[in-house]
């Protein structure tokens, strides 16, 4: 996690002293990327940081369910703005479904769908494809969103870990892929605490 959290750092502290020291020099258009660069930087911070945080309360046995504000949503809608979270993986996404009203927390449940499509595509080869299947289950009183990758996979005797706080699959010596092992963890829990669940 103390590797997570200083990769968006070393950019932002840099290109800061940058600015400060040469910004009279710098044409317009190379101070607007370097300002771009520290926002978005910036905001996978923040992103980090709310991670750790909603890992915390969902830590502490006195408040083991995440606060959550259920409402109305459509399983479409979910799929469309996870989707359009991740436009880098859109070629590779195949979005299919009967569309139906659940009651979720719609914010907190797009989060966990971006979460899940994400990881298909970290864990995937280039340009493999990732499905998305969503849809009520006939007879019974929920509704189900599927991913379905062409990743490496997951040894049998790591399937259940995979929703441990902080643990990752892969050799941290010999990892390929970033992130800090929170976010599969925070889903299920998000997941739990609007009543339904995440398995693998």
């Amino acid at each position: 996690v103390s590797h997570e959290l200083r990769t968006p750092i070393t950019p932002i502290k840099g290109y800061a002293q940058l600015l400060s020291s040469r910004w009279d020099r710098m044409t317009p258009e190379k101070r607007g990327h370097i300002l771009g660069t520290i926002e978005e930087r910036a905001n996978h911070l923040s992103r980090l940081v709310d991670d750790l945080l909603l890992a915390s309360r969902a830590s502490d046995v006195a408040t083991a369910k995440l606060a959550v504000s259920i409402g109305t949503g459509h399983l479409a809608d979910l799929a469309d703005r996870a989707v359009a979270a991740l436009p880098d993986l859109g070629p590779q996404l195949t979005v299919v479904g009967g569309d139906a009203a659940v009651l979720v927390d719609f914010e907190r449940a797009v989060q966990c769908l971006t979460n899940l499509i994400g990881n298909a595509g970290k864990y995937s080869p280039p340009d493999s494809p990732i499905r998305v299947e969503y849809g009520p289950q006939d007879g019974e009183p929920w509704a189900v969103v599927t991913v379905i990758d062409q990743g490496r996979g997951i040894p049998a005797e790591e399937l259940d870990r995979v929703f441990e706080k902080f643990y990752r699959v892969e050799d941290p010596m010999t990892m390929t892929t970033g992130g800090n092992g929170l976010g599969l963890f925070i889903s299920r829990e998000l997941a739990r605490a609007m009543n339904g669940d995440i398995t693998v």
